[in-house]
């Protein structure tokens, strides 16, 4: 079963590259992946994770850079 956080996005491709450089260094338990249907034009991207403590890690330390 999928966890699946939704991630605001700022900076275009390179809002992408640096969540996706923070998910690699959080994610420890599963993969992620980008939910179905997400594009990387919008403000808010959604990613699934296949453990759910990965999300509220990933989250947490999302949370933390962006304060």
């Amino acid at each position: 079963m999928t966890t699946t956080k939704s991630f605001p996005v700022k900076r275009g491709l390179q809002g992408i590259n640096s969540l996706a450089i923070l998910l690699n260094s959080t994610t420890t338990k599963g993969q992620w992946h980008f939910a179905s249907g997400s594009q990387f034009w919008q403000p808010v991207i959604d990613i699934d994770f296949d453990d759910a403590s990965d999300a509220d890690t990933a989250w947490t330390k999302y949370q933390a850079s962006e304060g």
